[in-house]
């Protein structure tokens, strides 16, 4: 599952979640903010929550119209809370076929 939302509607958002999860699910979050893996482990636990953070360049070009500007595009995950691990299975699945 990934977890786009303004960190600061996860307490509405979170709650909504739990029914979507199953044994084996996991969440990536790609949320502004420093603490939203946090936020999401004391609802769901640490061994569920992949961290993520992306990189692009993009304006607003006018109310509701967002423009990608530039050849920046990047996503980078892993596992936040055991940052030294090798690769584990759960995020190498994520990883883009080349």
């Amino acid at each position: 599952m990934i977890l786009a939302v303004k960190t600061y509607s996860n307490a509405e958002t979170l709650p909504t979640l739990a029914p979507l999860f199953g044994p084996h699910t996991s969440i990536l979050t790609l949320q502004n903010g420093v603490d939203s893996a946090e936020q999401l482990a004391a609802v769901f636990g640490e061994e569920k929550v992949i961290g993520g953070a992306t990189y692009i360049a993009a304006g607003i070009e006018a109310p509701g119209v967002i423009r990608h500007l530039g050849t920046l595009r990047r996503i980078v995950f892993g596992e936040y809370f055991n940052p030294g691990a090798a690769l584990s299975p759960r995020v190498a699945a994520l990883e883009p076929a080349h």
